[in-house]
């Protein structure tokens, strides 16, 4: 076993531009990662001593969302950095394995990415190379890893042969043009890679490495099937100008927004179109610059301070530190007599009709707006914000407000830490091997089987209902209306609905074992082993059903639902590949034991169903 500055190397994990990943183990026999530098890099002195005092930077990082560089040594002759070992997949493999993202999902994805680059920018680091293949899947939680050309922010720019390097699709505009980086270009690849989370797809494509950064330098984005609450903010963080990109405080009141059910509105120095009805950007007076209003001027999202004067300097509403606009400040273009409304919670200053959150828009908002209809209130795209109905409560005849709309606006934000938008575990590997388990015990035991069988089934699409139902409310409504209590209530209405659909859906597979068995048994292939015949039939009949029960009708909530079951004993790809191992060594034991002479206990029936079925061969 190879051995590196201490550090046992296991095996190698992967390759960058940088150097080579491998799997070691310290000296306490933890798990690190070892990052062997390239030769053009350790030959370069100059490259050496520069990332000697970035590493010597980025070992002051310590966040629960960054994989923490622990050691380096970068005078020997194979010059290598220790990081945190992050046992989970990359998100890469994630979308590829699960599927992108659903909104909720991405907008926790999102704010867990915010959070991570801000605890890099506060060290003075840019990180320059976010992309799918650098941020990992722990427990349903992204990582940042790989500080690969990460460059210390009171440098103007990397010179060192070999260190402008990147994945093109996720270079910014400004690194590929080698010009200076900025905490703007992580932002940009904050939005790359939330665009690949979404669909699945590089944001800008493939093809020849010119077509690919001609696109990238024109910012012409493919952002098809991202959510359309997305579409405008991801579209203003891949703007090719990094001074016409949003700041980090822009992007977190825009996923306040999207979390709140709006379509945040861009402004300040950044361009956003609101989609149509049809999901197509609106037209500008020029290519990406926000459509003209009919109404009330809103208020840009997360506008700096220093540019945030009295409102009647700028013609729009008067906004606080945080960018949003303050309470009891009245739109631009509203009634000047328009009464106050007061805050949600009776304290504070009071809002006037005509007055949002962060200037956002709801998609109906928006749909209207391009149709040239005025909202309930009399303002074209102004949404009356006040209220005295909280966030999440019931409002004028028993309805519930979406999540943001009278919140007060000192409300603390939502955290990045809550579960509620965490990515499940695929699973794929430990639910097929736990298929397998039940297919070979089946002819063992065949009754109590499909009793265990049923009683998965309903308990799994109650738990798929619940998890949907948790995940519009957490779109709709916000965190507060998605709690614990309320999947206890819907528990029992989900149950008997499950039930009933566990009930419908058996008749298809149901039917389907059955043919297979009796074919099985009278063995009309002439494939089956001689005084086999129960067994083989048990067996055909068990794949069969599970293959038309998985994949048939009605199976989208039965997989969710068995993936929520399952998720806490595969919170890692190592927990699932361990246990996925156990369930195929059972069921190598009981296929073993099959055909070792055992017999099928048909318990609770007294006796086997076959006797009514003609001898095989006759």
């Amino acid at each position: 076993m190879e051995e590196l500055g201490g550090y046992r190397l296991i095996e190698e994990l992967g390759a960058g531009g940088m150097g080579v990943v491998h799997l070691g183990i310290d000296g306490g026999n933890s798990p690190v990662a070892v990052k062997v530098l390239h030769p053009h890099i350790s030959s370069d002195e100059t490259a050496r001593r520069r990332l000697a005092r970035e590493v010597r930077t980025l070992r002051r990082i310590k966040h629960p969302r960054i994989a923490e560089v622990l050691d380096a040594e970068l005078d020997s002759d194979r010059p290598f950095i220790i990081t945190e070992f992050v046992d989970g997949t990359t998100l890469s493999e994630d979308v590829r394995g699960n599927g992108p993202f659903q909104e909720d999902e991405l907008v926790h994805f999102g704010h867990a990415l915010l959070d991570a680059l801000n605890a890099v920018h506060d060290a003075g680091v840019i990180h320059r190379d976010l992309k799918p293949a650098n941020v990992m899947i722990m427990d349903g939680e992204p990582m940042v890893i790989d500080f690969g050309i990460a460059q210390v922010a009171d440098e103007v720019k990397v010179t060192a042969t070999g260190l402008v390097m990147g994945t093109p699709g996720y270079l910014s505009p400004e690194i590929a043009d080698g010009k200076p980086s900025s905490e703007k270009t992580d932002w940009w690849g904050w939005a790359a890679t939330m665009v690949f989370a979404a669909t699945g797809r590089n944001p800008f494509g493939s093809g020849p490495l010119e077509a690919v950064l001609g696109r990238v330098a024109m910012g012409r984005a493919d952002l098809e099937d991202v959510p359309a609450r997305f579409v405008p903010l991801l579209r203003a963080c891949l703007e090719p100008k990094p001074e016409r990109r949003p700041s980090g405080a822009m992007i977190l009141q825009a996923l306040v927004d999207i979390e709140s059910g709006r379509v945040p509105e861009l402004g300040g120095g950044t361009s956003a179109q609101i989609p149509r009805a049809d999901g197509v950007g609106s037209a500008g007076p020029y290519p990406g610059q926000p459509r003209a209003q009919n109404g009330p001027p809103q208020t840009a999202v997360g506008m700096p301070a220093v540019a945030q004067q009295s409102a009647g300097q700028h013609g729009g509403a008067a906004v606080s530190s945080r960018g949003a606009p303050m309470a009891g400040a009245p739109m631009a273009g509203a009634p000047a007599d328009a009464p106050p409304v007061p805050s949600a919670n009776g304290q504070g200053p009071a809002q006037h009709p005509g007055e949002r959150p962060y200037g956002a828009l709801t998609l109906d908002e928006a749909a209207r707006q391009q149709r040239g209809q005025s909202s309930p209130n009399g303002y074209a795209g102004a949404a009356y914000a006040g209220g005295p109905y909280g966030p999440g409560q019931p409002g004028p005849q028993g309805q519930m407000q979406p999540y943001g709309q009278g919140q007060p606006l000192d409300a603390p934000a939502y955290s990045p830490y809550s579960a509620q938008g965490r990515r499940l575990p695929g699973a794929a590997w430990f639910l097929l091997a736990l298929n397998l388990f039940a297919i070979a015990f089946t002819a063992l035991g065949p009754l109590l089987v499909a009793a265990v069988m049923l009683l998965w089934q309903v308990v799994a699409r109650t738990a798929g209902r619940l998890r949907a139902a948790r995940r519009r409310r957490f779109v709709e409504y916000g965190p507060q209306a998605a709690t614990g209590w309320s999947a206890v209530a819907r528990a029992p209405g989900s149950a008997l609905a499950s039930i009933l659909t566990s009930t419908l859906s058996l008749i298809l597979p149901t039917t389907a074992a059955v043919a297979a068995a009796v074919l099985a048994w009278l063995d009309v292939v002439g494939i089956v082993p001689e005084g086999r015949n129960a067994e083989w039939s048990l067996w055909c009949a068990a794949l069969v059903f599970g293959v038309v029960l998985w994949l048939g009708p009605g199976s989208q909530n039965l997989r969710l639902g068995s993936r929520v079951l399952v998720s806490p004993l595969v919170r890692s790809p190592r927990a699932e590949w361990t246990g996925a191992i156990a369930l195929v060594v059972l069921a190598g034991l009981a296929f073993t034991t099959v055909l070792g002479g055992a017999s099928a206990v048909w318990w609770p029936s007294p006796e086997s169903p076959f006797e009514i079925l003609p001898e095989p061969g006759l």
